[in-house]
């Protein structure tokens, strides 16, 4: 067996906590190795949040980078868009200026994840590490010099420090509970904490959509043998479309954020109140 090669810091997974402990990491001049099983940073993935918001707590990193303007260019501020509610009937499409709570969240940016990824891949390459992209970490193991982790091309690396960025199912996380308890400790200590939120239990699917299509305004007359006018969606803009009049615990909603990179595909939310599994099924199956 080939002796594991040393490295200061190996980091499992290459989402945004990844991305931005590698840029910091390498920028201090250490060596970093970050793994991840997607073929590029920009790898489009519909189960993943579309949109990320980047308020000013994100900006206080993105500041100390270099990186704000960066995303800025790529993305939407969150003072300069509409909203249009498209109803399904008479009511037509109402355009609004979406309200704003509070003086920083003007500053906030809404960019699509594809595209946020890019950005913070490109600042932590530029800082010296190193990305694998295509690549798992298959396991961890202990011996009397440290840990070696086995990566799924064979490459056998001795890190002196380990990051696990690699979301709720870590490889990280379980060998750790693996060897508190093997230690006589409790591996309930590496469970993730599961924390209240208003939006629990509520159902949604996300939608594959183009950057731009039509809709059809109902408040409009049509015209000889034209229907009612369409509307034009365009990127930069969100927009709302409530389902047609129907019980409280039926009512679905289709949900649209903005994005101004067109070379990424846009994604629609249907989301429905919490209500039985199957139930909530049978209604987002409608699309």
């Amino acid at each position: 067996v080939a002796p594991a090669a040393a490295v200061d810091v190996l980091i499992a997974g290459g989402g945004p906590a990844g991305l931005a402990a590698a840029t910091s990491l390498a920028a201090e001049g250490l060596s970093v190795t970050l793994v991840e099983r997607r073929g590029s940073a920009a790898s489009f993935e519909p189960q993943r949040a579309y949109l990320y918001l980047l308020d000013v707590r994100g900006q206080r990193w993105t500041d100390a980078y270099n990186l704000t303007r960066d995303v800025r260019a790529r993305g939407v501020s969150n003072d300069g868009y509409t909203i249009t509610r498209a109803f399904p009937d008479k009511r037509g499409a109402l355009v609004a200026t979406p309200t704003l709570a509070i003086e920083a969240t003007k500053v906030a940016i809404w960019t699509p994840r594809a595209t946020f990824l890019d950005v913070f891949a490109a600042a932590a390459e530029r800082a010296g590490a190193q990305l694998r992209y295509g690549c798992t970490l298959l396991a961890l193991e202990r011996g009397e010099g440290g840990v070696c982790a086995l990566l799924d091309d064979g490459t056998r690396l001795a890190p002196k420090l380990i990051l696990g960025c690699d979301g709720l199912d870590s490889r990280v996380r379980a060998s750790l509970a693996e060897w508190c308890t093997a230690d006589g400790g409790d591996a309930a200590d590496f469970e993730p904490v599961r924390l209240g939120s208003p939006s629990a239990g509520l159902q949604y699917k996300m939608l594959l959509v183009p950057p731009s299509f039509e809709l059809r305004n109902l408040s409009a007359p049509s015209s000889g043998n034209n229907a009612n006018p369409l509307i034009q969606t365009v990127s930069r803009s969100g927009y709302t479309i409530p389902s047609i009049k129907a019980p409280e615990n039926e009512r679905l909603r289709l949900g649209l954020l903005p994005s101004a990179d067109d070379s990424v595909p846009r994604t629609a939310n249907v989301r429905t109140a919490p209500r039985p599994p199957h139930r909530a099924a049978c209604l987002l199956d409608r699309f």
